[in-house]
């Protein structure tokens, strides 16, 4: 298949199976609390698999793939650092919420619990996706957005985005 269309995965059908994913999802987890679709409260493995398992294979082979993409196809290596510091806050938040939670809520006299700084860590592992995105990419889509039509980057040499160009863009200075 072209080598996954160079990690890009395949060209179509990204949002279709996301929507299909989704929607099993959703169902497995009405038919488990309801009692319906044959599925029951007192025997919930299905759902523990979509909801446990799934995510974490999911996870691990997005990890992967990212790690191959940057060791095979590029030459900087700090975007590993970027992937390790999001794993690394991803688990220190499981770790939090999971079996530190109880003993937060304890030592706080129940005024907050795990979930605060699970979810502060789940915010610092989702700046890092950010961060990893935004180190390999080339253009610094944030302020091409002021000026859609600039080239910011060329392969072979810095084309555009003077001061000139801004301001017919924008209409000041």
């Amino acid at each position: 298949m072209g080598r996954l269309h160079r990690f890009g995965y395949w060209p179509i059908g990204i949002r279709l199976s996301s929507l299909g994913v989704m929607a099993v999802s959703a169902v497995v987890a009405f038919g488990t609390f309801t009692n319906s679709f044959g599925l029951s409260q007192r025997f919930s493995l299905l759902l523990f698999i979509i909801f446990f398992i799934f995510n974490l294979a999911c996870l691990l082979i997005y990890v992967i793939i990212q790690i191959v993409l940057v060791l095979r196809t590029m030459d900087d290596r700090w975007p590993l650092g970027d992937i390790f510091f999001g794993i690394l806050f991803f688990l220190l938040a499981q770790a939090i919420f999971w079996f530190l939670s109880p003993l937060i809520c304890k030592l706080s006299v129940h005024y907050m619990d795990g979930l605060f700084f699970a979810n502060t860590l789940i915010l610092l592992s989702v700046m890092m996706v950010y961060k990893y995105w935004d180190s390999i990419t080339k253009e610094d889509l944030e302020f091409s957005l002021l000026a859609p039509n600039i080239l910011l980057y060329n392969d072979e040499e810095y084309v555009g985005n003077s001061d000139a160009d801004f301001a017919n863009i924008n209409g000041k200075f």
